[in-house]
């Protein structure tokens, strides 16, 4: 599954891109995620993996405008089949431009 996203001027916690749950059956996924800023600056390490609103990882960016490279990182993560899956900014920036992606690929049940 995956799901990308761009936000302007995002508040806090405001979601940048989302898995529904009725997307991620039951099981273990590899889930792949990349954020970046785009035409305005955010805030450093202002994007956080969330699932079902409980922040399971913070991406390493850093705040200056992007040029291509982003936070990129990978996790291995259980679903009970009930979860969502989001990229999230944290603080937020009413200036700033966030972008996110992510890909979720089962591995096993």
């Amino acid at each position: 599954m995956t799901a990308s996203g761009k936000v302007v001027g995002p508040g806090a916690g405001a979601a940048i891109c989302t898995i529904p749950a009725v997307s991620l059956p039951a099981g273990f996924y590899s889930v792949q995620m990349l954020a970046l800023y785009g035409a305005a600056a955010g805030v450093d390490f202002d994007v956080q993996l969330q699932v079902q609103g409980a922040a399971q990882f913070t991406l390493p960016i850093g705040g200056a405008v992007d040029t291509g490279t982003g936070g990129i990182a990978e996790v291995i993560l259980k679903f009970n089949g009930l979860q969502n899956l989001s990229l999230n900014a944290i603080a937020g920036n009413g200036a700033g431009v966030y972008m996110g992606l992510l890909i979720a690929t089962k591995i096993r049940i």
